[in-house]
């Protein structure tokens, strides 16, 4: 599910970059980029641990649900700043 999810933005972002004119030859934003950030955001939501009720199934580590979504979230924004400051 994860991955067929990931199938349909990678084809969405594909036809935006085209329609936007961005320059990028090889689809590396619609590739990696918007896919990945999908495959961040999904963690918390199908990662139901063996209780059901916590997010970490390794573990059960008895993580809210909604922290991690806001850690994955801020996970997303590290990777943004991240690629940006490497791409000058």
């Amino acid at each position: 599910l994860i991955g067929a999810v990931g199938g349909a933005i990678f084809l969405l972002t594909s036809q935006c970059v085209l329609y936007l004119h961005i320059d990028d030859p090889v689809d590396a934003f619609a590739v990696h980029g918007m896919p990945g950030f999908w495959g961040v955001i999904a963690v918390p939501f199908f990662d139901w641990g063996p209780s059901g009720k916590y997010y970490g199934s390794l573990t059960d580590s008895g993580v809210d649900r909604m922290d991690a979504v806001v850690a994955q979230l801020a996970e997303i924004g590290f990777i943004v700043v991240w690629s940006g400051m490497m791409s000058l």
